[in-house]
């Protein structure tokens, strides 16, 4: 929003319906119908018979509308807001989360040990994070389905590679020279 046009110190909260001017709460007029004006607009309003409402009517919510002042930019609230830590326990949640469905296949080697590398990472410096709860959490299912696919792999090959070659072994041992 730019800054109300009769005071600059303040952001606009509105702009006139009728002439697009940035209004801050103090120079915000209200039309009964609930239109919002600037006061040359309010008052043309007034002359051909409508209600209109000075600013001072609402002088409570005005009060809060000035609470920032422009040079200060309103936090942007979105679908997932933090820091790169933040971020860091969002990407072994997820690294994690595409382990445990396991249909990524060239994330099959590399998926786990990456989730365990980054989660141990968010976990780390969680309490560097926005909201360090959160990452925490993000962290720890990124450690824990890392960890888990990452250990089952390491059954997996040894029971695939290892196990023929110890029972090789065992059997030459016992068949004797």
């Amino acid at each position: 929003m730019a800054q109300c046009i009769h005071h600059p110190q303040y952001q606009a909260i509105e702009h006139c319906e009728h002439c697009h001017v940035p209004l801050c709460g103090l120079c915000l007029w209200y039309v009964e119908t609930g239109e919002r004006l600037c006061e040359r607009c309010a008052k043309a309003w007034q002359e051909v018979g409508h209600v209109v409402y000075p600013p001072e009517e609402f002088a409570e919510g005005i009060r809060t509308t000035l609470a920032q002042p422009s040079a200060v930019k309103p936090r942007q609230v979105g679908m997932y807001s933090g820091n790169n830590v933040d971020l860091a326990g969002l990407v072994a949640a997820c690294l994690g989360g595409m382990i445990l469905l396991y249909c990524v296949p060239c994330l099959n080697a590399v998926g786990p040990l990456l989730a365990l590398i980054i989660g141990f990472i968010a976990l780390m410096d969680a309490k560097r994070a926005v909201d360090p709860q959160r990452t925490r959490i993000l962290a720890g299912v990124g450690i824990a389905s890392g960890g888990l696919f990452l250990a089952l792999g390491v059954m997996w090959f040894a029971f695939t590679f290892l196990l023929p070659v110890l029972m090789l072994i065992i059997e030459g041992v016992a068949s004797g020279p």
